[in-house]
């Protein structure tokens, strides 16, 4: 019988300019959220769609890494917008599922005149 299993990889290493690790997160769960903070964001399932979204400025979540061992991942900036991000599409949520209703048709007519081009 299978297992099923949820897994996010976030790599914040190029953009921080640290030498960050890569993260590999089983079964992620945000524990605790803090503060807000308001930036861009884009997603590789929208290719050139960036838009502002509301997220919590510091999270920390639990999951099992690679060897199956229980860990904590605490992240501010970037590396909670993208712990976050992973996440929201583990529960099924794009980027677009974030933005107000207004923006959301707007994206929705862009983004069907740029298939009728194809």
């Amino acid at each position: 019988m299978g297992v099923s299993l949820r897994l996010i990889v976030v790599d914040v290493s190029v953009r921080e300019g640290e030498q960050t690790p890569l993260i590999v997160l089983i079964n992620p769960e945000i524990l605790h959220t803090e503060g807000e903070v308001e930036s861009e964001e884009g997603c590789l399932s929208l290719p050139g769609y960036i838009t502002t979204v509301k997220r919590a400025e510091k999270v920390v979540v639990k999951g099992m890494d690679r060897e199956g061992s229980f860990m904590e991942v605490e992240g501010e900036g970037l590396l909670s917008r993208a712990l976050q991000h992973e996440i929201d599409h583990l529960n099924g949520r794009l980027l677009i599922d974030r933005i107000s209703r207004l923006k959301r048709e707007f994206f929705k007519k862009r983004f069907q005149k740029a298939l009728s081009r194809v």
